[in-house]
C-alpha cells in the first residue's frame, strides 16, 4: 500500500514539473517574440538559451513546438537562415504529431513566421502562397486575431509587390477583422498599416485618422515600439505633404517615446529623419548637428543602413551649403557603405539559397523514401491481388444481384434528391415572388396614402382655413378649431412618414448608402439608444430589389434592437466591394440565449432568414445574455447585381 502511495505521488510530481515547465515555456516564448518586434534583439537572445535549455527536459507539446518556432523567427532576424530552417523544422515535426485542432494551429503560425523569409529574400510568390495557406487555417479555426495578423502582412506584401486592388483587399480585411479585437498592440498594428496603404493610395486625410486612432490605442497598449511607430508614420505624412513644422513635432514626439522605451534602433531612425526634415526647411546648422548625432549613435549601433542614408543626408546638405570638400568626404563614405551592404545583402541572399537548396535536399531525400517504401507497397499489393483473386470472382455472381439492387436504390435516392433540389429552388423563387409582390403592394400602397388620403386631408385643411375666415368664433372655438387644424398637419406628417417608410425615395434616387444613413438618422431617438452607420469599401448601384432587400433587412433588425434590446448603442455597418457585402447590426443591449429559441422561432427571423436566402445569402445571429446582439446577412458574387447605369450617391 505504502508503494503505490508513493508511486502515486511521484506521478503526481512529475506532471507538476512538466507542467510547471510548460508555463515557463510559453512565459518566455511571449517575451521573446515582445522583445523580437520591438527590435530588441539581445534581449530576445538572452531568453532563447533560456527556452533551448527548459525544451531539453520537455516532451513535445503545443508549447514547445511554438517555442521552436520563436526560436527560428529569432535566428531569421539575425539573419542566420540555416539555424531558422532548421528550427522551424523541428517545430514542423512536432506540428505533424499533434491532434487537432493544436496541430493545425501551429502550422498556420509555422507559415505565417516562415513567409517573411521568402519575403525579404524577394521571394514574394512563395511567401504569399504561405500566407494564404495560413489565413485558410486561421480561417477555419476563426482565430480573428490571426487572420488579422497575416491580411495585415499579406495587405503589406501586394502593396509592396504593386497590386494596388490585393493590397486593398487584405488591408481592409484586416482593418473589419481587428474592429472588435481587443489585442490593442495588433489593433494599433493594423491600423498603421492600414494608414500607410491609403497614404499611398494618396488619401492623405484619411491616413491621418488612422495614424491618430492608432496612437490613440498604442497609448492604451503602454507598447512603446508601436506608439513609437504610429508618430513616427503620421510625420512621414506630413513630410510627404511638404508641412515640414507639423513633421518636426510628429519626429520630436516619436523620438521622444523611442528614448523612453530604449528602443536604440528608433531613436537613431527618428533623430536622422528630424534632421533630414530640417534640411528640407533649408536649416542646415541645426540640420548638421541633428545629423551628426544621429550618424554617431548609428556607428555604434553598426547600423550600416541608417549610416548609409545618413551620409547621404549630410553630402547634400553640405553641397548646397558651399562646403564641397566636405560634400565629396560624405560622398565617399556613402558609396563605401552602399558597397559593403550590397555585399552584405548578396552573402544574405546566397546564405537564403543554401537553405532553400537543403530545405528541398531534405524534401527529395523524403521523396525518395516514399517512393521505395510505395514500391514495396506495390509489390505486396500485386501478391495480395494474386490471392484474393480467386475469391473475387467467387463473390462476383452473389454481388453482382446485390448492385444491381444498389444502383436501383442509387438511382431513387438520386431522384429524391433532385426532386429537394427542385423545391428548394421553387421555394426560394416563391419567396422571392412573394417579396416583390409585398414590395410592389407596399409601393401601391405608399402611393396611395400619399396622393389619395394626404390629398384628402390637405384638401380638408384648405376648405376649413377657407371656412375660418368667414365666421367669427368665440376665443374657446376658435382654439378648438386650431386644435384641429393642427391634428390634420400632425396627420399629413405622420401620413407622409409612413409613406416614405412603406416605399423610401431616397433609395429609389440616391442608392443604398445614402437610404441607410438617412434611415439611422431618421429612426435615431432623442435620448437612447445612439444609432450609428459605418460603410467601408467602394459604393456602387445594385438592382432595385436587391438594394430594397438589404434596406428592409436593416429596418427590421434596427427596430428589434430599438423595441427590445435595452441598448444604449446600436451599430449599422455596410461592407460593399467588386464581390462581397455584408451588413451588420451590433448593439450593446441585455442579449438573450439563443439555445432558447432555436425550437420556437418567429415569424421576424424566419421571414429575414427567408429573404436573405431568396438573393443567396447567409444569415448569422450571435447574441448572449447581458453581452449584446450582432445580426448579419453576408452575400457574395454581387457583381451579378450591380448596375452600370446609375452611380448616383446623395
Amino acid at each position: 500500500m505504502k508503494s503505490k502511495f508513493l508511486m502515486l505521488l511521484s506521478a503526481i510530481l512529475v506532471v507538476s514539473i512538466a507542467l510547471a515547465s510548460e508555463t515557463e515555456i510559453q512565459r518566455k516564448s511571449d517575451s521573446c517574440m515582445l522583445f523580437l518586434r520591438n527590435s530588441q534583439n539581445d534581449r530576445a537572445a538572452i531568453l532563447v538559451n533560456d527556452i533551448k535549455r527548459l525544451i531539453v527536459i520537455r516532451n513535445e507539446s503545443f508549447e514547445t513546438g511554438d517555442a521552436l518556432r520563436i526560436i527560428a523567427s529569432f535566428f531569421l532576424e539575425k539573419p542566420d537562415y540555416d539555424s531558422a530552417v532548421y528550427y522551424f523544422d523541428l517545430s514542423n515535426a512536432i506540428a505533424s504529431r499533434l491532434l487537432p485542432p493544436e496541430n493545425d494551429l501551429l502550422k498556420a503560425r509555422i507559415l505565417f513566421s516562415y513567409s517573411l523569409m521568402y519575403y525579404r529574400n524577394g521571394d514574394f510568390e512563395k511567401a504569399i502562397m504561405m500566407l494564404l495557406e495560413a489565413e485558410y487555417i486561421f480561417t477555419e479555426l476563426n482565430d480573428k486575431d490571426w487572420i488579422a495578423e497575416t491580411c495585415n502582412r499579406l495587405g503589406g506584401i501586394y502593396l509592396v509587390f504593386g497590386n494596388a486592388e490585393k493590397a486593398k483587399y487584405y488591408n481592409l480585411k484586416a482593418y473589419n477583422f481587428v474592429q472588435e479585437s481587443h489585442n490593442v498592440s495588433l489593433k494599433s498594428k493594423v491600423l498603421n498599416a492600414y494608414g500607410n496603404y491609403l497614404l499611398e493610395s494618396g488619401k492623405v486625410d484619411s491616413a491621418m485618422m488612422q495614424y491618430d486612432l492608432a496612437i490613440s490605442i498604442a497609448m492604451q497598449s503602454g507598447n512603446k515600439k508601436i506608439v513609437s511607430d504610429a508618430l513616427y508614420n503620421k510625420a512621414f505624412a506630413f513630410s510627404k505633404q511638404e508641412e515640414y513644422e507639423k513633421a518636426l513635432h510628429y519626429y520630436n514626439e516619436a523620438l521622444e517615446v523611442a528614448r523612453s522605451g530604449n528602443l536604440d534602433y528608433d531613436i537613431v531612425d527618428a533623430l536622422y529623419k528630424y534632421g533630414l526634415t530640417l534640411y528640407y526647411m533649408e536649416r542646415f546648422d541645426p540640420a548638421r548637428d541633428t545629423l551628426q548625432k544621429a550618424l554617431k549613435a548609428a556607428k555604434e549601433m553598426k547600423a550600416s543602413t541608417l549610416q548609409r542614408n545618413i551620409y547621404d543626408a549630410l553630402n547634400f546638405l553640405e553641397y548646397e551649403a558651399g562646403n564641397f570638400r566636405q560634400a565629396y568626404e560624405y560622398l565617399s563614405s556613402y558609396v563605401d557603405l552602399a558597397h559593403e551592404i550590397f555585399t552584405a545583402d548578396e552573402q544574405k541572399h546566397i546564405n537564403f539559397l543554401e537553405a532553400k537548396f537543403e530545405s528541398q535536399k531534405k524534401e527529395s531525400q523524403l521523396i525518395i523514401q516514399k517512393q521505395k517504401i510505395h514500391q514495396r507497397n506495390l509489390v505486396i499489393f500485386i501478391s495480395l491481388t494474386l490471392l484474393i483473386s480467386l475469391s473475387i470472382i467467387i463473390l462476383l455472381m452473389v454481388g453482382r444481384h446485390r448492385k444491381k439492387r444498389t444502383i436501383a436504390m442509387q438511382q431513387i435516392a438520386l431522384a429524391e434528391e433532385q426532386l429537394s433540389r427542385l423545391k428548394q429552388e421553387q421555394a426560394l423563387l416563391a419567396a422571392q415572388a412573394s417579396i416583390k409582390g409585398e414590395e410592389n403592394e407596399r409601393s401601391r400602397i405608399a402611393r396611395d396614402l400619399h396622393d389619395g388620403l394626404g390629398g384628402m386631408l390637405s384638401g380638408v385643411k384648405l376648405t376649413l382655413n377657407h371656412a375660418i375666415g368667414r365666421q367669427v368664433f368665440e376665443e374657446q372655438q376658435a382654439n378648438q378649431f386650431y386644435h384641429v387644424l393642427n391634428m390634420i398637419d400632425s396627420s399629413v406628417t405622420e401620413l407622409r412618414r409612413i409613406a416614405h417608410n412603406m416605399m423610401p425615395e431616397i433609395l429609389i434616387r440616391c442608392g443604398l448608402r445614402s437610404a441607410l444613413e438617412h434611415f439611422c438618422q431618421a429612426v435615431s431617438p432623442h435620448e437612447k439608444p445612439k444609432i450609428s452607420f459605418s460603410f467601408f469599401g467602394d459604393f456602387f448601384r445594385l438592382e432595385k430589389s436587391f438594394e430594397l432587400m438589404i434596406y428592409r433587412i436593416v429596418q427590421e433588425m434596427t427596430t428589434n434592437a430599438i423595441r427590445h434590446a435595452e441598448a444604449s448603442e446600436i451599430k449599422v455597418e455596410l461592407i460593399q466591394n467588386e464581390e462581397y457585402l455584408s451588413i451588420r447590426v451590433i448593439d450593446n443591449g441585455i442579449g438573450f440565449d439563443l439555445e432558447s429559441i432555436k425550437d420556437k422561432k418567429g415569424n421576424g427571423l424566419r421571414n429575414l432568414q427567408s429573404r436573405v436566402a431568396s438573393f443567396g445569402g447567409m444569415f448569422d445571429l450571435s447574441a448572449e445574455i447581458g453581452g449584446g446582439t450582432e445580426v448579419m446577412a453576408s452575400f457574395d458574387n454581387i457583381y451579378q447585381f450591380k448596375q452600370n447605369d446609375q452611380d448616383i450617391d446623395c
